[in-house]
């Protein structure tokens, strides 16, 4: 068994020196053994950019003129920030009829008046006369208050008078309609006592008319668009003097809240592995397409826009 042994230890010994000389023995023939190159690694450094893999577009909800943007493209943009400022069409718009409307109230209210009666002209005057006069009035009162609450309905839903003081609107409107009833069953009775100066009073759609015109003149008559998240603007849609549509594209932002890291890289080498980015050590994933080398998210917390260097460790690439 010990020659066996030995026997053993030669034959290796002399494949081992054979292999050493670049030759093997096979049978009674020595064949040569190729050398194979080992790859030859390299670091290479390349500069990427923090780009956003999401990017939203804000969309007009009121209708406005465009007075100016207030960031271009490229521009880092803040949540809150304003994007776009418009000039208030509805706004305008309103105070505009409520100026006609109220100088229409006065004139009305003018021709109404009746000339300053005497003592025995008020006693002969019927009292079923004098309701109708003020039924009248209430009625024209009441025509002119459902225009004006449509137009808090409308002012309400474009977000420019509070939740309160249209509710309070809503309550002064319900309690005109009361009144109204009210005098339509008094001036069905004949025999009724003369009414009240106070009955043929101011109408009080003229009173609401010039409060709501009073606040609404406070109002500023622009307002803008804000961005909705922190990120970079893309692109602006609309250009000075238009009027978007409603749901019409104004802004697009890219979201600073999806990042990664991008740069081209070319074609020259294979991508082995990260072995640092933006001063962090790796390795990282990654993925590599058409020339284009991204990392998502960056390691570190680079704005949108940012530049850091990546180091890749690589091989060439084999034709």
């Amino acid at each position: 068994m010990g020659v066996g042994f030995t026997r053993l230890a030669f034959v290796v010994g002399t494949a081992a020196i054979g292999a050493a000389a670049g030759l093997v023995r096979l049978g009674p023939m020595l064949v040569p053994v190729p050398d194979l190159p080992v790859p030859e690694m390299q670091s290479v450094g390349v500069t990427a950019k923090v780009v956003s893999t999401l990017e939203g577009t804000i969309a007009a909800h009121r209708n406005g003129r465009v007075l100016r943007a207030r960031l271009a493209p490229a521009e880092a943009v803040s949540a809150g920030d304003p994007l776009i400022e418009f000039e208030d069409l509805p706004l305008l718009a309103s105070i505009a009829e409520l100026e006609r409307e109220i100088a229409e109230l006065r004139e009305g209210v003018a021709r109404a008046a009746p000339a300053r009666p005497s003592s025995q002209d008020v006693f002969r005057e019927s009292g079923l006369q004098l309701r109708l006069a003020a039924l009248r009035q209430l009625e024209n009162s009441y025509e002119t208050a459902q225009r004006e609450f449509e137009r808090w309905r409308t002012l309400y839903e474009e977000g420019l008078v509070a939740r309160v003081e249209y509710e309070r609107e809503a309550a002064d409107f319900s309690e005109l309609g009361r009144r109204l009833d009210q005098a339509r069953a008094a001036a069905s009775h004949a025999n009724e006592e003369p009414a009240s100066p106070a009955e043929i009073a101011t109408p009080p759609a003229l009173r609401r008319s010039e409060g709501l015109l009073e606040r609404l003149s406070r109002l500023s008559g622009t307002f803008v668009v804000r961005s909705p998240w922190d990120g970079i603007v893309r692109e602006i849609h609309v250009q000075e003097g238009e009027v978007p549509d409603r749901g019409a594209p104004l802004v697009t932002v890219s979201r600073a809240a999806f990042r990664r890291l991008e740069a081209d890289v070319g074609t020259d080498f294979v991508i082995v592995a990260v072995r640092s980015a933006c001063g962090i050590p790796g390795p990282f994933a990654f993925s590599l397409q058409d020339r284009v080398f991204s990392l998502a998210p960056p390691p570190s917390e680079a704005r949108l826009g940012e530049e850091c260097r990546v180091v890749l460790l690589t091989r060439p690439r084999q034709e």
